[in-house]
């Protein structure tokens, strides 16, 4: 796996072994980075990764001239891999690792609100519309900041409580919507 643009493009990004992380695929990572430079200008933006598996959207996000990186995973193998590919990308003044569940999360560590979230949780499970819940409760965005969701195409919801739906692309049995959160 590979980044795809920026300045980091074509740096190989380390996975954990086994099936228990599935990484974004470059071709929906660059598709979705497509449709996200015509809503919002990454360069100077915070972004928060949860359930970030190999982090390859936050470094994604990074290398595109993102300022900052905040990482939720909580697998250990993929922390691991996540701490790895900091460290060879040299990009450790950037990024924060947590190494928690996102929807157990209170508050915002880092005690500033983000621009832009992923959110890769594992299919089918309703994470997703949990984790907006969490994110406007604990005021972890920004007002109008963007939510990322992946997640299989027969549950990818069709709004989520306080955010407007911008965008949803559909790529085989996964699907990415992009929704912006309304004013507070």
């Amino acid at each position: 796996m590979r980044i795809v643009g920026g300045r980091f493009k074509r740096a190989s990004l380390v996975s954990p072994k086994g099936m228990d992380t599935r990484p974004t695929t470059d071709r929906v990572r660059e598709t979705l980075f497509n449709v996200l430079q015509n809503h919002v200008d990454l360069e100077g933006s915070r972004i928060v990764d949860f359930f970030a598996g190999t982090g390859a959207l936050g470094f994604e996000a990074l290398s595109r001239g993102a300022e900052f990186c905040l990482f939720v995973e909580q697998a250990s193998a993929a922390c691991k891999s996540i701490e790895q590919n900091i460290n060879n990308l040299g990009i450790q003044q950037c990024c924060c690792l947590i190494k928690r569940d996102a929807l157990k999360l209170k508050g915002n560590p880092e005690d500033l609100p983000f621009d832009i979230a992923f959110a890769d949780p594992p299919y089918n499970r309703g994470y997703g519309e949990r984790l907006a819940q969490i994110v406007c409760q604990e005021n972890w965005l920004k007002p109008n900041a963007l939510l990322v969701l992946e997640e299989e195409v027969s549950a990818m919801p069709d709004a989520l409580d306080g955010f407007t739906c911008l965008d949803k692309r559909v790529f085989g049995n996964s699907a990415l919507g992009l929704f912006q959160l309304g004013e507070n």
